[in-house]
C-alpha cells in the first residue's frame, strides 16, 4: 500500500509539473497571440474610424465646395449679364434722349444693386476690375448728364459726349473683355 501511495504521489507529481510545464509553455504564447489579435483588432478599429471621419469631412467640404461654385457661376451669369446691360445702355447715350436716359439710369441701377448684393461670390482680383468699370460707367454718365445741361456750346456738349463715349469704349470694353476671360478661367475650374 506504501507502494502505491508513491507511485500514485509520483503520478501526481508528474502530473501538476506536466500541467505546470503546459502552462508555462502554452499559455503565455496562447495568450501573447490573443493580446496581439485583441491590439490588432483595436488598431484596425481606430484606423477605420478616422479614415471614416476623413472621408465624411472631405465630402461635407466637396459638397460646400460644389454648393459655393454653383452659385459663384450662377452670380457670375447674372452680373455678366447686368453689366454689359448697363454698358450698352450708356452707349446709346451717346444720342442723349430722355427716354435712353431712364433705360440707362435704370439698368446701372440692376446693374450696381445685384453686384452690392452679390459682391461676396466675387474673387478679390474681379472685384477690383468690377469697381473700376463702375467708376468709369459713372464718369460717362456724369459726361453725359453734362452734355445735356442748358447754356453749354454746341462744341462742349460734342467734347463730353466723345469723353463719355470714348470713357466706355477705350476704357471699360477692354476692362470687361478680361474680366469674361477672368470669368471663363473661374468657371472652368
Amino acid at each position: 500500500m506504501n507502494e502505491l501511495m508513491t507511485i500514485s504521489n509520483v503520478i501526481l507529481i508528474v502530473v501538476i509539473v506536466g500541467i505546470g510545464f503546459f502552462i508555462k509553455n502554452y499559455f503565455p504564447s496562447y495568450f501573447n497571440e490573443k493580446g496581439k489579435n485583441l491590439a490588432t483588432k483595436e488598431d484596425i478599429a481606430e484606423i477605420t474610424n478616422r479614415i471614416e471621419s476623413v472621408k465624411s469631412s472631405y465630402e461635407k467640404s466637396l459638397v460646400k465646395f460644389g454648393t459655393y461654385h454653383k452659385n459663384q457661376a450662377n452670380v457670375i451669369g447674372q452680373l455678366y449679364k447686368h453689366l454689359v446691360a448697363s454698358l450698352d445702355d450708356l452707349f446709346l447715350l451717346s444720342v442723349p434722349n430722355e427716354e435712353k436716359l431712364k433705360q440707362a439710369n435704370k439698368s446701372s441701377s440692376e446693374f450696381l444693386k445685384y453686384y452690392k448684393l452679390h459682391r461676396i461670390y466675387i474673387e478679390p482680383h474681379l472685384k477690383e476690375q468690377i469697381e473700376s468699370i463702375i467708376a468709369i460707367m459713372r464718369e460717362s454718365y456724369i459726361d453725359f448728364e453734362i452734355s445735356k445741361v442748358e447754356g453749354v456750346d454746341r462744341k462742349e456738349k460734342s467734347k463730353y459726349l466723345k469723353s463719355a463715349y470714348n470713357k466706355i469704349d477705350k476704357l471699360a470694353i477692354p476692362i470687361l473683355e478680361e474680366l469674361e476671360n477672368r470669368f471663363r478661367e473661374l468657371l472652368s475650374v
